[in-house]
């Protein structure tokens, strides 16, 4: 049988090329693409359950979550366009090594701005798609990120749920967190470290980011992280000896919570009954911010590789 389901599917790849798959991805003998969409704010209405039901017959819809996998063929929406509509996150993978994550986050939960400087585009080592992308879309700030693994050929479970281990990233990044994005910042750079083009590109060699503060001691979403997208451990730990330990150190919230004044501890209590969404985060990206300055440690790539 597997044989057999191996042939047919060769045969209807050959025959139902998609768009994507021709444009973006290196050529397979069989295809299959697996989309996991997650709602994690809130749960899909009754009539969002019914919209997204309706884009596709391979759709399977919960509350707060839609799967869509095809052995051939392709999903006829934009992914990113179901994210910014109905969902917060989404883990795409396919067995020609192509892996993406999304997560959108209300606008007033994220500093967009500092999430911008994780921009990048790597596409002309890769040839496909590689990137970190930051964009805004109605009330709401998306980052995608993407890279596809040249010659890689492996299954992908149908019941695959990757996705679960890191959605706690999507809480990290809305806390100032963004040692994820760091940690693939760190793997195009070494990717263009071991090319064999000496014309690569290096525009970002010496443009890494701050060392996010919770690269110190990764968290179990980050190793998650950097499990799927084949990050080198290595290069995590050596970029996170660069932290200090002061910094390094948890911020006590009730403590700090008690040097707050009476006025400001009064104003988050008043934004707390009149019910204000993602308040919990809020705060503690507030305290730590007070509690703690900015990590302006900004090694070069090549610093960091030094270390290993």
């Amino acid at each position: 049988m597997a044989i057999l389901r191996f042939v047919t599917n060769a045969i209807s790849y050959k025959n139902n090329i998609s768009a994507k798959s021709f444009l973006n991805t290196p050529t397979t003998m069989s295809e299959f693409q697996l989309y996991d969409f997650r709602k994690i704010d809130q749960p899909l209405s009754n009539e969002e359950r019914k919209r997204v039901q309706g884009l596709s017959s391979h759709i399977n819809v919960s509350s707060r979550r839609a799967v869509v996998s095809y052995s051939y063929g392709d999903f006829k929406h934009n992914e990113e366009t179901v994210v910014e509509q109905y969902f917060d996150a989404l883990l795409y993978q396919t067995n020609w090594g192509q892996k993406k994550l999304v997560f959108r986050f209300p606008k007033d939960s994220i500093d967009y701005q500092q999430l911008g400087e994780y921009d990048i585009d790597r596409g002309s080592l890769t040839g496909y798609t590689t990137e970190i992308r930051v964009w805004k879309s109605g009330g709401y700030v998306l980052v995608n990120i993407e890279y596809c693994e040249d010659g890689y050929e492996d299954w992908v479970e149908e019941n695959d749920n990757s996705l679960d281990s890191m959605l706690q990233l999507r809480t990290e990044m809305m806390n100032g967190d963004f040692s994820c994005l760091y940690a693939f910042w760190l793997k195009l750079l070494q990717m263009q470290e071991e090319s064999d083009d000496d014309d690569a590109d290096d525009e970002y060699a010496d443009e890494l980011p701050a060392i996010p503060l919770g690269l110190a001691k990764p968290s179990a979403a980050l190793q998650s992280f950097t499990d799927f997208f084949d990050i080198n451990p290595f290069l995590i730990k050596t970029a996170g000896s660069f932290i200090e330990p002061a910094q390094a150190q948890e911020i006590g919230f009730i403590s700090a919570i008690e040097s707050m004044t009476d006025e400001t501890k009064n104003e988050w209590l008043g934004r707390l009954v009149e019910g204000e969404p993602l308040l919990d985060i809020k705060l503690k990206k507030y305290l730590v911010r007070a509690e703690k300055s900015p990590s302006q440690n900004k090694p070069t790539y090549q610093e960091i590789a030094s270390k290993l």
